[in-house]
């Protein structure tokens, strides 16, 4: 059974500011430990703190998980009329483990953020539109996600989470062919490069895409040597990290930088301002356990 909504638009209480689209979940650490995440989520919690009024559109279960998550949310002042809730599936959860440092996810299928809903607003003013890959596993969210688009005609930013075996080509297709900027680290884009029989090397598999896609910048991050901004104009900014006195875990570095690239993007930065602010973030985010942090006072950008 999938949440719906059946009444028409309405006027929202609240302006709306960029949309985010896709799951809320809650990340198991080995030692049983649980964490606020989702990359969508984690995008929207960042942007609600810099001041960007985020309206995030998924799903929870009817259970004590999506009521936590509703209470979270609702205690950093986030709206929460962007949410519906599955009489079926449990809130999103995912187990996480590490190799060599790095974190590794096991993906549950059939959780409520597979049903997520469009609410009923008016999205119409929409400055900019979110999404992920992840939560486009599920027929239904394609589906909605695409009606999303279509109505709210906002330019979108995606931020591409490929978790196998949750994406295919024609996924990729559907989400370049609808981007303005598009969003990956090294691994993901030779992984699309592969699917999309494009080249492999890094600068050409970008140009290429942007290109294809008419994509108006590939943003492609590159862990701890920083990122680079591809531009539809033929310019390349590259951006290294500042150095970490302290490692906790990356976790949620790459939302983070998603979350200070949109930021950018509606307050018309620069590509090598963003670039700068959004690596540094990024950096920052490592220094805490998981991918969200629990004080205000953690947002500064320089």
């Amino acid at each position: 059974m999938s949440a719906t909504h059946e009444i028409g638009p309405i006027r929202p209480i609240r302006p709306i500011g960029p949309i985010i689209f896709g799951e809320v979940l809650f990340d198991v650490f080995p030692d049983g430990s649980r964490v606020l995440g989702g990359a969508p989520f984690n995008v929207a919690w960042h942007l609600h703190a810099f001041g960007c009024h985020p309206l995030f559109i998924s799903c929870v279960g009817a259970d004590h998980a999506g009521d936590e998550i509703l209470a979270r949310m609702a205690a950093w002042g986030m709206r929460t009329d962007g949410i519906s809730r599955s009489p079926s599936r449990p809130t999103g959860s995912v187990s996480v483990s590490f190799i060599n440092g790095q974190p590794s996810f096991s993906i549950k299928p059939d959780q409520a953020y597979d049903e997520l809903s469009i609410p009923p607003l008016d999205l119409t003013n929409a400055p900019l539109l979110y999404c992920g890959s992840l939560c486009l596993r599920s027929p239904h969210a394609r589906s909605h996600f695409s009606l999303l688009a279509d109505s709210s005609r906002a330019p979108l930013f995606v931020d591409v989470n490929l978790r196998p075996p949750f994406y295919n080509s024609d996924i990729l297709r559907f989400l370049l062919g609808r981007a303005a900027w598009f969003k990956c680290n090294v691994d993901e884009l030779h992984s699309i490069a592969s699917a999309l029989s494009l080249p492999s090397a890094d600068d050409l598999a970008a140009r290429a895409l942007i290109a294809h896609f008419n994509l108006r910048a590939l943003i492609l991050t590159l862990g701890a040597h920083g990122a680079v901004w591809y531009d539809s104009g033929g310019a390349r900014f590259a951006q290294s990290p500042p150095p970490l006195s302290l490692l906790a875990d990356t976790v949620g570095a790459g939302d983070a930088f998603s979350a200070v690239v949109l930021h950018g993007l509606l307050s018309h930065l620069t590509p090598a301002n963003i670039l700068s602010q959004a690596v540094a973030f990024a950096a920052r985010i490592c220094t805490i356990q998981g991918a969200i942090p629990s004080s205000p006072a953690f947002y500064s950008l320089p």
